[in-house]
């Protein structure tokens, strides 16, 4: 043990050339000019940092923004054409629904139904309608009845000083021919008299025609 002192005593010498022992792991944080500063990165580099910043950015999120505005107007447009669509279709459905027995329900399914129905019951009304009808025809073929038709005639007069006179004189004239009066559709103004009648006859409707045309010539 006293070697040992003895030789350590002897060896101070080269204890003293060894520096000090640096006791910690951590290295000291030296702060180097104009790093972090925001000064530095406002007036020094401004730019450069924009810069990478836009690199970054474009890198992260690869995005064609020139071909992105096309697809939103499609999309846009596909949504105003559905918009439309289905209001098109509602007005459909409503317009269809007034057509339909009361107390029919307003959904899509029962509108539906209903009509299909009601389309069924009408094509089997006509096939009735026709069926007696053609009963009727041959009925009167075989007795020899001649068949009555019905045919409109238009009426115009041009500044008429009175509404009643060429009506009057046309209905005269009609029933000299045998015709029958259904229905008179009349309007009348300074300018001008026009009817539409509803007219049945046994004789040909250009001969009726020719007749009134003679009666209002006077006019």
């Amino acid at each position: 043990m006293d070697g040992f002192f003895q030789d350590e005593w002897q060896g101070e010498g080269f204890w003293n050339e060894i520096g000090p022992v640096n006791q910690s792991a951590f290295v000291p944080y030296i702060r180097r000019p104009g790093a972090g500063s925001e000064s530095s990165s406002k007036g020094t580099h401004p730019t450069n940092m924009n810069k990478r910043m836009v690199e970054f950015m474009r890198r992260s999120f690869p995005v064609n923004i020139g071909a992105q505005e096309p697809g939103n107007k499609r999309c846009t447009r596909h949504m105003m054409s559905e918009r439309l669509r289905r209001e098109r279709e509602r007005h459909g459905y409503l317009a269809l629904h007034s057509l339909l027995p009361l107390g029919t329900k307003k959904d899509k399914n029962s509108i539906m139904q209903v009509a299909a129905k009601r389309i069924q019951e009408l094509e089997t009304y006509k096939r009735i309608l026709e069926r007696r009808n053609g009963e009727i025809e041959e009925k009167l073929a075989g007795s020899g009845i001649v068949n009555v038709e019905s045919t409109k005639i238009r009426i115009q007069v041009a500044n008429p000083t009175s509404g009643v006179d060429p009506m009057v004189d046309v209905l005269k004239c009609l029933k000299s021919l045998g015709a029958k009066t259904r229905s008179i559709q009349s309007q009348i103004s300074d300018q001008q008299l026009v009817a539409v009648m509803d007219i049945e006859t046994e004789i040909d409707a250009a001969e009726i025609e020719n007749a009134v045309k003679r009666t209002l010539a006077r006019y």
